[in-house]
């Protein structure tokens, strides 16, 4: 294939006239072009080629639910793919062998499908007594015919609202505080703040704070390795017992972050680590729409590897995943909406040569 070829067919894929093989091609194109070490792109052009080419894939499912401009170096990505000329037919059989095997558990996973996680909770009240939420708002503050705190007590009751796998949930609380609940997630709080000297919660697995002010009274979030103070800001933290640090990240205010780690004072845009084996907090810029993405309705990826991708799918599709030979070393980056059936988000893996083999609720993924 001539140099003039290959830098039509990228023109096209830019356009968005490419035909179905093209777009393969191109997929193999900058799948080889990504393990070349003498590759000429940055990091960031690879990362904007690599979520061009997500924008691309979804499209083509027709899953595109709002616009997403990416700024790409066309002229440079064009010269530097068009110089892989070594690419021929030979390149879109070698990638539908790799995928076939796959491609044939989707087509056959798609009949018995699993659908995406969904708006749904369980509260067990202090006296003992469990409801299932199902609408799309929960007000703590509203419902207190199942509350056993007595007008005046001053002893704490508290309620419990559980998230199960494949499920999430909205809650407003009596101070007008809201939190948004992750799937495997659960928020104890009291019954009532009045009477008390400060507003604290527990929490477990994942949850978006947006707290209501209130000077007078703290609002604290509890969880097994920290304490979060706060006044009144947004913020979100990742406390699952899976992943592989407790993630606090700030969008606006200021917190104060406690525990055997020390106190940590944090400004808004930045994300606190702490490992089970850390004694010290990791402050680092964060990526606040990545870590937030989950509460506006999709998975953002930036350069995860494929453990992280599928730790999140398995809380939202309520999925086992298992692993067969070493774990791979690829990186994903782009965004899936959590409204995709579980065959679909998974056909976006198979364009990156991710294998794997569906049973029922449980996916093996084959390196």
């Amino acid at each position: 294939m001539r140099e003039s070829k290959a830098a039509d067919i990228l023109q096209k894929y830019k356009d968005g006239t490419c035909t179905e093989e093209e777009k393969l091609l191109i997929k193999k194109w900058f799948l080889t072009f990504k393990r070349d070490q003498n590759a000429s792109l940055s990091e960031s052009e690879l990362e904007d080629a690599e979520n061009a080419m997500w924008a691309s894939i979804q499209d083509r499912l027709s899953l595109r639910q709002e616009a997403r401009i990416y700024h790409i170096n066309w002229k440079k990505f064009v010269s530097a793919a068009a110089v892989l000329i070594f690419i021929s037919i030979a390149g879109l059989i070698t990638i539908k062998y790799l995928t076939q095997n796959s491609t044939s558990e989707l087509v056959s996973f798609k009949s018995h499908d699993l659908m995406p996680g969904s708006r749904r909770a369980v509260i067990i009240y202090n006296n003992g007594l469990q409801r299932t939420l199902n609408g799309k708002v929960y007000f703590a503050g509203s419902d207190k015919q199942n509350d056993s705190l007595a007008t005046g007590q001053q002893t704490a009751k508290f309620n419990t609202i559980i998230t199960p796998r494949g499920g999430d949930y909205h809650i407003i609380l009596g101070d007008g505080t809201q939190v948004w609940l992750n799937a495997a997630s659960s928020l104890k709080y009291p019954v009532s703040f009045t009477h008390q000297k400060e507003r604290v919660v527990e929490l477990t697995g994942e949850g978006y704070f947006q707290v209501a002010h209130n000077k007078s009274l703290p609002f604290k979030v509890k969880t097994d390795e920290q304490i979060v103070q706060v006044l009144g800001t947004h913020f979100n933290i990742n406390a699952y017992h899976d992943e592989p640090y407790v993630a606090t990240t700030l969008m606006s205010g200021s917190i104060k972050i406690s525990g055997r780690a020390g106190v940590q004072i944090m400004k808004p845009g930045d994300q606190a680590r702490l490992t089970s084996a850390s004694s010290i907090f990791t402050i680092a810029p964060a990526d606040t729409i990545a870590a937030t993405a989950w509460a506006n309705g999709f998975f953002q990826f930036r350069r995860a590897n494929i453990q992280d991708v599928m730790r999140q799918l398995a809380r939202w599709y309520d999925i086992e995943v298992d692993y067969v030979g070493d774990i791979s070393e690829k990186r994903f980056t782009g965004k899936v909406y959590r409204t995709l059936k579980l065959s679909e988000a998974l056909e976006i893996l198979t364009y990156f040569n991710v294998k794997f083999i569906v049973e029922g609720h449980k996916i093996t993924i084959i390196n």
